[in-house]
């Protein structure tokens, strides 16, 4: 559980650094050598836009003295423990110090992967999916006694099995194959009986078996999304919790390359362009469509961002760019207070237009950057459901050996309006539709958006 978790970060940390020291190694030099920063644009188990880390070394206390230590506390167990300690599984130890020290931060953003997890996020990030083709995000929710960390669907990517299966944005992915994903420690209510001196012995028994038969029917967060973002034979049932209700859903897992944007002319001569995942060349994709249309006197958009759950916030200020070049879209504000203001690419094709975003609970990280910067900086009408609410800038890191983690590294704020982190950018019209309708005859959202558009300029 994450309570045990915390509490042995350091005990396997400062093995990590015994070990190194044992070696005769410089922890210093050797951290400096393991560790290389890479750029992804997007996330799938924790789906969300990331950022390129700037070149240069991790930074290192100078202070060894805790290395020192534990070389001793180290030779000491090795010289006296009853039982054979050899071989150090060193590779072991250095991932559990590294999932252990992120995931002490209680930040369900930051967490450590695996090479098989940090390649899914890599795919993703490029818009391919091998599970079942759904962005996935951990969701925190306040209980009384505890957090609960929710495993929950931002969106399904277009033709995945996930969509095909009728999962939908805000879905909570409550047990896989019959295995609790376990979003919080199963022994909280026994703990809590156990301190209640008016609580009789049978239930305090009967919570801890129950706690005891929970978890023991369960699987990681970690474990769940290895299953569900990597490749895999055999049909998962999954139970998700919509709304709070159970659901029973049966489905594969895939190799889907869904395009990052589609277009079409509607009627009234108004430009729909529809964005998935914010890819590296989303924002390329996006001018190449707008371009042709333009040049068939399209001088209105709908910009169709619902259910795209982010990506690479380059992507996004590319997509800005050709429609308000050079605008501020808003601000990232990174460790010690460090703001960087982030600005909309200058496209020298750009050409003013009237501009209309569809947005839902499946829009998230980028996307909801770039729905607030054209709000702000291009006047442009929200319609649609309050989004995700995902501020958190990401970056990903990834070992020498394949393996990675992810760490929150900044916050997005808007040009104008409030901070939306875990709220939500709320548009200026909002009509409830599930996004089951989208791309339907029964797509309310995008007959308010088109008739929006089609109003004569002030």
């Amino acid at each position: 559980s994450m309570i045990h978790n915390k509490r042995a970060v350091w005990a396997v940390w400062l093995l990590v650094a015994a070990a190194a020291a044992i070696a005769g190694r410089s922890a210093d030099n050797s951290l400096r050598a393991s560790l290389s920063r890479v750029h992804t644009s997007a996330q799938a188990s924790q789906f969300s836009s990331y950022t390129a880390a700037a070149d240069g070394n991790v930074g290192l206390s100078a202070d060894l003295r805790p290395f020192e230590l534990v070389t001793k506390v180290l030779r000491i167990v090795k010289d006296n423990y009853v039982d054979p300690v050899e071989p150090f599984d060193n590779q072991k130890m250095a991932h559990n110090a590294v999932k252990y020290m992120v995931a002490s931060l209680g930040d369900s953003g930051s967490r450590f992967m695996d090479a098989k997890q940090a390649k899914a996020l890599a795919e993703l990030a490029e818009g391919t999916s091998n599970g079942i083709g759904a962005a996935l995000k951990i969701r925190e929710v306040k209980k009384e006694d505890y957090t609960d960390q929710q495993l929950t669907v931002v969106a399904p990517l277009e033709g995945s099995p996930a969509q095909k299966a009728g999962l939908l944005p805000g879905d909570v992915i409550d047990t896989v194959d019959g295995k609790w994903v376990k979003s919080h420690d199963p022994y909280v209510q026994a703990i809590k009986l156990a301190k209640d001196f008016k609580a009789s012995i049978a239930d305090r028994k009967k919570a801890y078996k129950d706690a005891e038969a929970l978890n023991k029917n369960s699987m990681t967060l970690e474990a769940a999304f290895d299953t569900l973002s990597t490749a895999g034979e055999g049909e998962l049932a999954l139970k998700v919790l919509r709304r709070g209700k159970p659901l029973t859903v049966k489905l594969g897992r895939a190799r889907v390359s869904p395009p990052a944007v589609t277009s079409r002319v509607l009627e009234g001569n108004v430009a729909h362009i529809r964005m998935g995942i914010l890819t590296p060349k989303a924002g390329e994709d996006f001018q190449k469509a707008l371009g042709q249309m333009r040049g068939d006197g399209v001088s209105r958009l709908v910009l169709d961002l619902r259910n795209s759950p982010g990506g690479s916030i380059k992507a996004a200020q590319q997509i800005a760019g050709s429609l308000v070049p050079g605008a501020k879209l808003g601000a990232v504000v990174r460790s010690k207070g460090a703001r960087e203001n982030l600005w909309a690419t200058r496209d020298p094709k750009a050409a003013r237009m009237t501009v209309v975003v569809l947005v839902n609970e499946g829009t998230e990280g980028a996307s909801e950057v770039l729905a607030a910067g054209l709000r702000d900086a291009a006047g442009a009408k929200l319609i649609g459901n309050t989004t995700w609410g995902n501020a958190m800038e990401s970056t990903a890191f990834r070992l020498a050996d394949g393996s990675g983690y992810t760490l929150t590294t900044g916050k997005y704020l808007p040009a104008k309006g409030a901070d939306y982190q875990g709220k939500g950018i709320k548009p200026d019209a909002i009509l409830p539709m599930t996004p089951a309708k989208i791309g339907t005859a029964d797509d309310g959202q995008l007959s308010r958006a088109l008739s929006v558009a089609r109003r004569p300029a002030a």
